[in-house]
């Protein structure tokens, strides 16, 4: 279990779920986007609940493992899908071609 810092909000995950956000926040950042992701997040009750979060350009994510965690909940916190970011491909013009990708020497 992983205790996850995102702007103000403290909460608490699965290791895979943590590890995911340790990858994908990054990307997010450096392509100067947003996106909102929902996440499984242990209650103070027990509880999992899905809680939506909002990451950008100024999320400092910090990710703390929690001592003394109950190893049967992790599998109950599923990895999310994560939504693409990036930019957007398009097709070379044919003339574009040999500028993009020259010929290989022989």
């Amino acid at each position: 279990m992983k205790r996850l810092s995102v702007g103000s909000q403290v909460l608490v995950t699965g290791n895979n779920v943590a590890e995911a956000l340790a990858i994908y926040v990054p990307s997010v950042e450096r392509m100067n986007t947003s996106v909102t992701i929902e996440i499984p997040v242990l209650e103070d009750n027990g509880d999992i609940v899905t809680h939506t979060l909002l990451i950008g350009r100024s999320n400092d994510l910090e990710i703390t493992d929690i001592d003394g965690a109950d190893p049967a909940l992790e599998g109950r916190f599923r990895v999310p899908d994560l939504p693409a970011v990036g930019g957007k491909a398009k097709a070379a013009e044919t003339s574009e071609i040999p500028i993009i990708s020259p010929a290989l020497p022989d």
